[in-house]
Formats: structure tokens, sequence, C-alpha cells
């Protein structure tokens, strides 16, 4: 109750309602994009990621990459079910 009173009217409702519509996608095609992106072998970089050695500079400077480049294989299933859903 109380957290329905905070939102109502707030631009925290909007943030809250646009997760809302990717979450259920994202947590359905989440595998599905790392396994694609580990075929890919994340060509631009010249190689895999590897996740297998001591964490060193190299190492945390590519762990962005290592969540966004699988974000983009599944990312348009993710907006067409966003926008199939407000439909």
């Amino acid at each position: 109750m109380l957290v329905e009173r905070l939102l109502r009217g707030s631009p925290a409702r909007r943030i809250v309602a646009a997760v809302n519509a990717i979450a259920l996608p994202l947590f359905l095609f989440h595998s599905t994009g790392m396994a694609l992106a580990r075929l890919a072998g994340f060509a631009p970089l010249g190689g895999q990621i590897a996740d297998d050695r001591a964490p060193d500079l190299l190492w945390w400077l590519q762990r962005p990459l290592a969540v966004v480049v699988p974000l983009l294989f599944p990312l348009p299933v993710i907006i067409l079910f966003g926008l199939r859903r407000r439909a």
C-alpha cells in the first residue's frame, strides 16, 4: 500500500513499468544470448573473453563487454516481446 502511494503519479512508476516490461523476456532469453555470444566468439575483440584466468587489469576492463555483448543477442526478442505486450 505504501509503495503504491509512493509510485502513484511519479517518474519512478514509469521506470518500474519499463523494467517490468522486459523482465520476463530477459529472464527467458538471457541464456540464449550468452550461448550465441560465446558461439560468435566476441569476434570484434579478436577472440573470446576468458573467464578462467586470474582477475588482472585486462580481465576487469573486459567485464562490461562480458555483460553487454551477450545482451545484444536477445535484445531484438526482448524489444519484440515488449512491443507486443503493449499492443
